[in-house]
């Protein structure tokens, strides 16, 4: 018997239907026990349109029409300006909407394989994001280190993390006097939960969180 027909080792198709059948099973449970306090909002993220091109007016406009509740703009490129004015225009038709919105970025560690340097250092990146979050009212900034690729470079996904962890602290004030929480997500294999948390913890859990990808986690596993 191959050991991918094993009962103790099923097949890939077996495994993604066990784990889509938990995931069902999950969500109509949340949603009765929710039905009656509180609303479980809904939402995409401009990712999984972005071959359409849109940039932020056109993607709130869709969000509005389909009547969502939640939009994420992950990444800084979704934006015509990263100019105050502009920002606020974008906050404004959000609050006029009624939507929830949160930005969003790439890489921000400066020792991934993935990271570029579009938006000037990590540091330098990492600042604009919150600036861009705060100016169009999130309360959230998005971003992530970087993918399976660093676990196997020299000194492995440890070295990654404590660029990461420095990159995060050298920002803390700022984040925190623009009321954001830096959510760093679990992207593409390169950290598993134990290491997320541990980045979390040690860069500061006061102004650092977690954007949980449960695609990803699904993916790595």
């Amino acid at each position: 018997m191959k050991l991918c027909e094993s009962p103790f080792f099923p097949t890939r198709r077996k495994f993604t239907q066990s784990i889509l059948g938990m995931a069902t099973a999950g969500m109509c449970t949340l949603s009765a026990n929710e039905s009656n306090s509180k609303k479980l909002l809904l939402g995409f993220d401009n990712f999984s349109i972005r071959a359409l091109g849109w940039k932020a007016p056109r993607l709130l406009e869709y969000a509005s029409k389909h009547k969502v509740d939640a939009l994420l703009f992950s990444d800084l490129d979704v934006y015509e300006s990263h100019d105050n004015g502009y920002l606020r225009e974008i906050r404004q038709e959000v609050k006029k909407q009624k939507i929830i919105l949160h930005a969003g970025t790439g890489g921000i560690c400066p020792t991934s394989k993935s990271f570029k340097d579009k938006h000037g250092t990590a540091e330098e990146h990492l600042r604009l994001l919150i600036k861009v979050a705060k100016g169009v009212g999130s309360s959230v900034a998005r971003c992530y280190l970087g993918s399976s690729k660093d676990r196997k470079t020299e000194g492995g996904i440890r070295r990654h993390m404590d660029s990461t962890i420095q990159t995060l602290k050298k920002v803390r004030k700022q984040a925190l006097d623009a009321g954001i929480k830096i959510a760093v997500e679990n992207h593409a294999g390169d950290m598993h939960s134990r290491e997320l948390v541990e980045l979390i913890e040690q860069a500061g859990p006061e102004f650092v969180g977690a954007t949980i990808d449960t695609g990803n986690s699904t993916w790595t596993m």
